[in-house]
């Protein structure tokens, strides 16, 4: 299992992740972190899947907070291509149609919680934490309500923010908004709740496109280089103070 290195590499366009695979739960899984680390942080990716971002995200992550950083394959392989977005096209709406199907949150929790106690028993995982990427921040919110195995989570860019699932959290949560997340009534009702919650964070990047610290980030734009940087660097510090 690879580990994090010492220093912070500069965040790059063409960047090779640096963590390994395995199989867990029945999940093709990105690791990266110290092989012997008591806490763990799972990162719930967006609509697209595995993308080299991301994986340069989980790779910061675990370097800033030395835990174990987890990115499952929720989807098996069968994630949306970003030549899909946006659907303009018939095919392109079919494709994903398609893929909303395998993506209904509720369908995907039981698998999370499965990872959760396959990793639990098999690495002495003390302490768990999860991080959702749009699509995935809306598992991590409903995982994060009464009966949560996570101590902190928070999310990225979050989809289809729902005032109830922000009154459902009761843990500390870190919420990281674009201009682009939904009904800026909705956005707004949702961070008022979650500021008003003990422990949660909440962070308006009113410059940044939906999407700009996973799959769909820019990293030739040097204005999204450094909002990616503070983004992942913000998690980790909210992490490294609740987890």
């Amino acid at each position: 299992m690879a580990c994090c290195p010492s220093e912070l590499p500069a965040v790059s366009s063409d960047y090779s992740p640096k963590g390994d695979y395995a199989t867990y739960a029945d999940l093709n899984t990105y690791v990266i972190g110290p092989s012997d680390a008591k806490k763990a942080i799972i990162i719930v990716y967006d609509i697209f899947g595995f993308h080299p971002s991301t994986f340069q995200g989980a790779d910061r992550l675990a370097a800033s907070t030395n835990a174990l950083v987890f990115v499952p394959d929720f989807f098996k392989g069968k994630a949306l291509p970003l030549s899909g977005f946006p659907p303009d096209t018939a095919e392109k709406k079919q494709l994903i149609d398609a893929v909303m199907k395998i993506a209904l949150p509720p369908q995907h929790i039981p698998n999370l919680w499965n990872f959760v106690d396959e990793l639990t028993e098999k690495k002495g995982i003390t302490a768990w934490g999860s991080f959702g990427l749009c699509w995935g921040g809306k598992i991590t919110a409903l995982a994060s309500a009464k009966g949560t195995k996570f101590k902190a989570s928070g999310t990225a860019h979050p989809g289809r923010p729902d005032a109830a699932d922000a009154k459902g959290i009761i843990i500390p949560y870190l919420s990281l908004f674009s201009k682009g997340d939904g009904d800026p009534a909705v956005v707004k009702e949702c961070s008022e709740i979650l500021k008003a919650k003990e422990g949660c964070e909440v962070e308006h990047y009113t410059d940044m496109h939906h999407g700009w610290m996973a799959a769909r980030a820019n990293l030739k734009d040097p204005e999204n280089v450094k909002q990616f940087e503070k983004g992942w660097n913000q998690t980790a510090a909210f992490f490294n103070k609740n987890l």
